[in-house]
């Protein structure tokens, strides 16, 4: 971000204790770092688990933090405080972050988010008891009726391959009573 738009340093008598101030910032700052970090990464591991109320909480809860960040003109509410205590404009003058992770912050763990609120929404959707998961024993009854008309017609059309696809209509309806499900698996 500019610098323009940070506050000035304050012209403090003491050194040490303005560096002290911007020491607890930088910590403070850290610690709520890593915190919305490792709430990405549970939504990763609690979809993983199919824990999906997990996930997803740990995914409000960044939402949160996005919602705070928007607000803010997408700076951490944290980095203005800090740069009253110096003239240091780097990347991580506010935080304790390499300055490539700081600088590319926004980049790395917002692509990081997107992707697990998606592995969250796929595996959800592919869990049982689910909508899809309601629509699937349709869809495979729906590819066996299919597959069956296909067979009625081939028999009607060949005459050598007759006896053959015959008996496999009969294997196939002799599974009938147990449903699709077990004569596809």
């Amino acid at each position: 971000m500019p610098a323009v738009d940070l506050p000035p340093p304050y012209r403090s008598a003491d050194p040490a204790r303005t560096r002290a101030a911007l020491l607890l910032i930088k910590g403070v700052h850290t610690i709520v770092w890593v915190f919305f970090v490792a709430c990405i990464a549970a939504i990763y591991l609690f979809a993983s688990r199919g824990r999906f109320a997990w996930a997803l909480a740990a995914a409000g809860i960044v939402l949160v933090e996005v919602g705070v960040l928007v607000a803010n003109r997408l700076r951490c509410p944290l980095t203005p405080i800090a740069a009253r205590h110096t003239e240091d404009r780097r990347p991580n003058f506010d935080i304790f972050l390499p300055e490539w992770v700081a600088e590319h912050n926004k980049e790395i763990f917002g692509s990081l988010y997107v992707g697990g609120i998606l592995y969250l929404l796929v595996l959800w959707l592919r869990s049982p008891g689910t909508l899809v998961q309601a629509v699937h024993p349709l869809v495979i009854h729906l590819e066996a009726f299919a597959t069956h008309q296909h067979m009625q017609a081939t028999v009607a059309v060949s005459g050598p391959l007759h006896r053959q696809l015959e008996q496999q209509t009969l294997q196939f309806r002799q599974f009938e009573p147990y449903g699709i499900g077990s004569w596809t698996r």
